[in-house]
């Protein structure tokens, strides 16, 4: 089947949305997939048919690119001295044995890792020379990425995914959720909204990370065997959507194992032991000023914050857990802190110390199994653009809303155990004076931030590529 037919005709206008710019945004009818005949291969990409998708295509240079992993007598040579240039606006195959290279030269490109020795230049860009946050900013600006296994972030609807890039972006709810719709239609996955991926079949799940790689209109797509996981409808369908992006102008790299998905590229480059053994491309120059990209704005505290309060409203079981154990060690400490006629004594100060370990405690095992739970979630959010200290915040966040929760309820739960305890003791044995509940609710807000610290330092120094490959 054609992916034509499987998609709805374009309503929504995105002229609201333009984080590159290019020009004026397309009207619907300009930014609507084709509905049939063969898409050409431009030489250079065409802005006035590309606005809305993508902003310049991305030109490449790698030369004598080595990638060797380990270190001492135990190496892996995984890429030797691999030179290549890639044209704006190319549909390149990267073709090879298993354990040929193909996928590490595309992380390397993607700017994912970075090579043992050589230079890569993308977008006018010295990947290899790159800090940290640039590589970042490259990635979330320039790059779009799709997977074998798709990667969307079980949790999130169909929607929710193609808006992270966004969210990571910056940019406000309101718009990032017109475009988010507006892509998904561009897939024909409107009335799939707001489906979850375990909803959703395997071709519906890669048009949805499809969607979501074009989110920051970005100029090169990397294809890792986007058809891997597909019977062969739904290869034909992303297939199909990879040609009419490189038609729209947009420099495509795939990686394929599969000689018949490799004859739709322009070009083929063969990887044997991690050397280029054939390529069918000319040479064509990759030479070109590139367009600079605006300053990147990042993910908000009001968008990490919410994601934080969503997160902990998708595990309900978990939160509520951890949140009794805080809120049981505050109201402890609270309760032995007022005990009445008793001086503030180094015992009553330890077993306080004590109630306080414990609640911490609570928050740090649930907040460091979450971590690994969502190990491979951390390396999509990377692969994503999304900054070390984005992912840090996201964890801070969320151990955040679970101390606010325990910071009111503590003391609460303290009050109630106090006045219970002077009725069945016939008296009253606690004095919750206001000093007591204040520096309850201060020890509590104090308590989750410390918690969510450890936790959040351990995700956001995860690598990306061995996230991604985890089980």
């Amino acid at each position: 089947m054609a992916v034509a037919e499987s998609m709805a005709p374009l309503q929504p206008d995105d002229s609201h949305f333009d984080p590159n710019p290019v020009g004026p945004a397309p009207s619907p009818a300009s930014s609507r997939l084709p509905e049939g005949g063969e898409p050409t291969h431009p030489s250079e990409p065409k802005p006035a048919e590309a606005r809305g998708i993508l902003t310049q295509a991305v030109g490449i240079r790698a030369q004598h690119l080595s990638r060797v992993y380990g270190s001492g007598d135990v190496t892996t040579v995984a890429l030797s001295e691999v030179s290549l240039e890639i044209a704006p606006g190319e549909f390149v195959c990267i073709t090879g044995p298993s354990g040929c290279g193909k996928s590490t030269l595309l992380h390397l490109l993607g700017g994912l890792d970075r090579p043992s020795s050589g230079t890569i230049h993308a977008a006018g860009l010295p990947l290899s020379q790159l800090g940290p946050a640039a590589l970042e900013d490259y990635r979330l600006q320039r790059v779009g990425t799709v997977f074998q296994f798709f990667n969307l972030i079980g949790s999130l609807t169909a929607q929710e995914n193609v808006e992270l890039p966004m969210t990571l972006a910056g940019v406000p709810p309101v718009q990032r959720g017109e475009r988010g719709r507006w892509l998904l239609s561009l897939m024909g996955l409107d009335h799939r909204a707001a489906f979850l991926p375990g909803q959703l079949s395997g071709g519906e799940q890669q048009r949805v990370a499809m969607a979501r790689a074009l989110a920051n209109q970005p100029g090169l797509i990397l294809a890792d065997e986007p058809t891997g996981n597909l019977d062969s409808m739904g290869g034909e369908q992303i297939i199909s959507l990879l040609r009419e992006l490189h038609r729209r102008g947009m420099t495509v790299i795939m990686v394929t194992h599969d000689p018949e998905v490799a004859r739709y590229a322009d070009r083929v480059i063969r990887l044997r032991d991690g050397r280029v053994v054939a390529d069918s491309g000319g040479d064509r120059q990759t030479a070109r000023a590139p367009v600079p990209a605006p300053p990147v704005t990042r993910l908000q505290p009001r968008d990490a914050l919410l994601m934080g309060l969503e997160e902990s409203g998708r595990r309900p079981t978990r939160t509520l857990r951890t949140a009794t154990g805080a809120v049981l060690g505050i109201a402890l400490a609270a309760l032995i802190l007022s005990i009445r006629g008793a001086s503030m004594g180094r015992g009553l100060a330890f077993l306080a110390f004590v109630a306080l370990i414990i609640a911490g405690f609570g928050i740090v095992n649930t907040m460091l199994t979450t971590v690994v739970d969502r190990t491979r979630e951390i390396g999509v959010l990377k692969a994503l653009g999304a900054r070390t200290q984005d992912v840090a915040l996201l964890f801070v966040a969320e151990s955040t809303l679970i101390g606010v929760s325990t910071a009111v309820l503590g003391p609460v739960l303290a009050v109630i155990l106090s006045r219970v305890g002077g009725l069945i003791a016939g008296g009253r044995f606690f004095d919750m004076s206001p000093w007591v509940i204040v520096a309850s609710v201060f020890l509590a807000l104090a308590l989750s931030l410390f918690s969510g610290v450890l936790p959040a330092l351990r995700a956001s120094a995860l690598d990306p590529i061995r996230a991604l490959r985890t089980e």
